[in-house]
């Protein structure tokens, strides 16, 4: 079993058309320098995409900007917090933007603490 790098709630957040977001809550119950590692239902927080995201709406073939994620996959299967699995690095998560759903690129920020 492959031990992965965790993700943290400072980790950079992008959708595939350089909207960057932030994840809106994540609690304390388990940190890394004192930063909190994150759980599935807290990515699903992200917020911010408008920001950047160059899939405008309107665009010549109707495109909606990312405002959202949906879970793909990605949870640990050994390490929790609060009852719920952490995410790992190697997580995949789809964002809401049409016509062609955009993907999430996160870079990380803490090595010190992986899971399988």
């Amino acid at each position: 079993m492959v031990s992965v790098p965790v993700i943290n709630k400072l980790a950079t957040f992008k959708c595939s058309h350089a909207g960057t977001a932030t994840i809106a809550t994540a609690t304390n119950k388990l940190t890394v320098g004192g930063d909190p590692i994150v759980t599935k239902a807290e990515m699903l927080t992200l917020a911010g995409f408008s920001a950047g995201c160059t899939n405008l709406d309107p665009n010549p073939s109707g495109g909606v900007q990312c405002t959202a994620v949906t879970y793909v996959s990605g949870e640990s299967i050994t390490l929790k917090k609060g009852g719920a699995f952490t995410v790992l690095n190697t997580a995949v998560f789809t964002t809401n933007s049409t016509p062609v759903p955009g993907t999430l690129i996160i870079t990380l920020t803490q090595t010190k603490l992986t899971a399988a």
